[in-house]
């Protein structure tokens, strides 16, 4: 994956904390910063450590989304609400030594305000090792006059958005999309949640095939409400009614799997740091000068048969070893 990967508003457990808790924030994060890139309202912050340390960007508008792409100087894309010229813009980030001067410039964007743009996000669907840009709209398509969500993907040229997919659909309406690895290998997968006839939710896994995208795998069906994110470290995430689980291919198969929140981690180290110091010490016995097995009242009674014994014949150990001691017969 690369080194910056997006990350979707509302995964806090995973994105860890917020400078300000009144809301979800819009964020992505960029290894290059070593932090987070934050939209509140049309402004941009830089985040480390859970606090705001630079306001790099304001823009026309409200971002509702935002992506960063790979790279040592990666590319941000950016959603926004109440634009008037472009729905979609994007900026190049300029890392720097001190967080204060690093820099976000835009360079260009594309899409059209009336296609009202919600979901942004990079990713390399053809394995050329150049990163397109999925971008979820609200809008009609010319053979499909109902205002629903769809896919397009486009290519960065350095100055625009050059059209490279412009889907009327998926298989099914669908509620989230976003690009990824779910295997771990080749080109960046389609995925998405589908709606499926019973109500409920379904994990589509989709891969560019030549001029559009082919669908490979699907998972069991959601039946809570459910949004699609990408961790820090490359994950896809599923957040199914505040549950957050990975989503992977394995065997031909997509697997979802829940993960642990890094709270839920430090109370569990916490748990077995309060056990071990709850034990007592262990009791290190002094160096006795008795034989093994033997107490001082054991040793008192052997010495006290001894001394009896030698009384009853006459004679003690002096007597025995020293020749002075011996009665001559008259």
């Amino acid at each position: 994956m690369g080194d910056c990967i997006a990350a979707r508003r509302g995964f806090s457990s995973d994105a860890g904390a917020c400078w300000r808790s009144d809301a979800p924030p819009i964020r992505a994060w960029c290894e290059v910063a070593g932090g987070w890139l934050e939209a509140r309202g049309g402004t941009v912050w830089m985040v480390v450590d859970g606090r705001a340390d630079a306001s790099l960007l304001r823009v026309q508008g409200r971002v509702v989304d935002l992506s960063v792409s790979s790279g040592r100087r990666p590319l941000v894309a950016m959603a926004l609400a109440g634009a008037t010229t472009r729905a979609v813009v994007v900026a190049r980030f300029t890392p720097s030594s001190r967080l204060s001067r690093s820099s976000l410039r835009i360079l260009g964007g594309g899409v059209e305000p009336h296609r009202s743009p919600w979901r942004v996000s990079w990713g390399d669907v053809d394995g050329d090792r150049r990163e397109e840009l999925l971008v979820g709209v609200v809008g009609r398509a010319r053979f499909d006059p109902v205002e629903r969500k769809r896919p397009f993907v486009y290519t960065w040229d350095g100055r625009r958005l050059v059209p490279k997919w412009l889907g009327s659909r998926l298989s099914r309406p669908f509620t989230d999309v976003v690009l990824g690895n779910a295997d771990d290998a080749g080109p960046s997968d389609l995925v998405a949640l589908e709606a499926t006839r019973d109500g409920g939710l379904e994990v589509t896994i989709y891969a560019w095939k030549g001029f559009g995208f082919e669908r490979r795998f699907a998972a069991s069906c959601i039946t809570a409400a459910a949004s699609l994110g990408r961790s820090r470290d490359g994950r896809i995430l599923l957040d199914a009614d505040g549950q957050l689980s990975s989503v992977t291919v394995r065997d031909g198969r997509v697997l979802i799997s829940q993960t642990e929140s890094p709270m839920k981690r430090l109370l569990v180290l916490f748990s077995v740091v309060s056990l071990f110091l709850a034990l007592p010490a262990p009791h290190t016995a002094s160096p006795s000068p008795f034989p093994s097995g033997a107490t001082p009242a054991s040793s008192r009674r052997v010495r006290s048969r001894r001394h009896a014994s030698r009384r009853a014949s006459g004679r003690s150990r002096f007597d025995r070893d020293s020749p002075t001691s011996r009665t001559c017969s008259r």
